[in-house]
């Protein structure tokens, strides 16, 4: 490693991309790690997409029941709002 570098031609931002997307490493616990591994053997499918699979499958159960519950509380207000009349 040099002791000194020379800056003074270098260009800022020059790889700076705006469009550029990073991907946050996920770090499974080993436990976990050796569950989801058995499971993404026994289907034949790569770790990753097993992950994503079991992820997007929770975020559709937990937008269900978002929803759920904003009926039941638009219902309810509803209900009050003609409760008053």
């Amino acid at each position: 490693m040099k002791s000194e570098y020379d800056f003074s031609k270098a260009e800022q931002g020059k790889f700076y991309d705006t469009d550029a997307t990073f991907h946050y490493p996920i770090y499974l616990e080993t436990d976990v790690d050796q569950f989801l591994q058995k499971i993404a053997e026994n289907k034949n499918i790569n770790l990753q997409i097993l992950v994503n699979e079991l992820l997007r499958n929770n975020i559709k159960i937990i937008q269900s029941v978002q929803q759920e519950n904003f009926s039941c509380f638009y219902d309810f207000k509803i209900l009050m709002w003609r409760s008053l009349f």
